[in-house]
């Protein structure tokens, strides 16, 4: 449960810079000045590192602090990387980096897709970024491209010889950028997802990580989408496990059959998790609880209609199965049910 647990908590609001709303954040992208002229963002990217990425406790207290708060939220919105070149004044291979990603043509088109940083490297905030990711490089220009989600892609001292294909290279991990139009709708359904998580429906969760997950994207909610279907398989494959268990019992076997019903309905809206409870089913079917398993799936239908909060359908499909069913092994677990609901 950790990622839909963080789901509950994910910081800012994406939408709010999606679709052309990120001049804030665009206007930290460096375009040729001189190191000089860039010392005012030397505690720009420590936010982001240390208290966005790691969650540490950390106000920002300074313009900078700010800055590099809207900057991750900007990464986190978009899917857009960052590229940080930590120098000094001094530094020629520094200018020459920052003169060609501004100047160059065949740069162009990463350098729109990335957001560009210079730190100097004589400001504490580089320490932190250095502890951060562990780089333990010592020369200058020190190169990171840091991807959406705060992964650290490439940390190297010096200047790359051949930028176009150094960066084509980077890009190739740093995900897919997706439209604003489409990214806005992610951001306004990861409110839905938010909720779902919270009431644990898990078939409305499924019903959006079909729609929204796997687009290669690690901007905020397209990896939010993504890493959900991906708990919800290893949800189904723990629940099947233990119902494996259950049936394998025969104290237990009511309790298993019960619950692969469930797990049935809570994950039908997912594929690849739901194919995990189908095989479970199947598995069963061939062992001696198939007939005790062919009484629970009679009560899908209640089993939905207890998800959905439709408590007078499920006490009219319990009812009836207790009618028919007196003396079912699941007679007490379906008597719990029609008493909890009421009837």
């Amino acid at each position: 449960m950790a990622v839909l647990n963080r789901i509950k908590s994910i910081r800012g609001k994406p939408d709010r810079h999606t679709a052309g709303s990120l001049r804030t954040a665009q206007s930290l992208f460096y375009r040729g000045r001189s190191m000089s002229h860039q010392i005012g963002y030397r505690g720009l990217f420590v936010f982001c590192i240390v208290a966005c990425l790691s969650a540490a406790a950390m106000t920002p207290a300074t313009a900078a602090d700010r800055r590099g708060s809207q900057l991750f939220e900007g990464m986190q919105a978009t899917g857009k990387p960052a590229m940080v070149i930590a120098g000094n004044e001094g530094c020629v291979y520094c200018r020459q980096i920052a003169a060609e990603l501004d100047s160059n043509p065949q740069l162009a088109p990463f350098v729109a897709q990335m957001f560009v940083v210079k730190i100097d490297i004589g400001d504490p905030s580089w320490q932190a970024i250095k502890q951060e990711f562990q780089y333990d490089g010592s020369g200058i220009p020190a190169v990171l491209f840091v991807r959406a989600d705060g992964t650290l892609i490439y940390g190297e001292p010096g200047k790359p010889a051949d930028m176009q294909k150094f960066l084509a290279g980077l890009f190739e991990k740093a995900g897919k950028l997706l439209p604003p139009e489409q990214l806005k709708l992610m951001s306004r359904d990861g409110r839905k997802l938010k909720t779902a998580v919270l009431r644990k429906d898990w078939a409305t969760v499924g019903e959006l990580a079909t729609q929204h997950g796997g687009t290669g994207s690690y901007a905020e909610w397209p990896l939010a989408f993504t890493q959900a279907g991906e708990q919800l398989v290893q949800q189904a494959t723990e629940s099947v496990a233990v119902a494996a268990e259950q049936l394998a019992d025969e104290a237990t076997r009511p309790q298993g059959a019960i619950a692969l019903v469930e797990a049935s309905i809570d994950y039908e809206t997912y594929q690849p998790a739901s194919e995990i409870v189908v095989a479970a089913i199947e598995q069963a079917r061939q062992g001696e609880s198939e007939a005790l398993l062919a009484e629970a799936l009679s009560l899908s239908k209640g089993v939905q209609a207890e998800r959905t909060k439709n408590r007078g359908a499920a006490r009219e499909v319990y009812a009836a199965f207790l009618q028919e069913h007196a003396d079912s092994q699941l007679a007490p677990l379906v008597s719990a049910k029609l008493k909890s609901l009421g009837g």
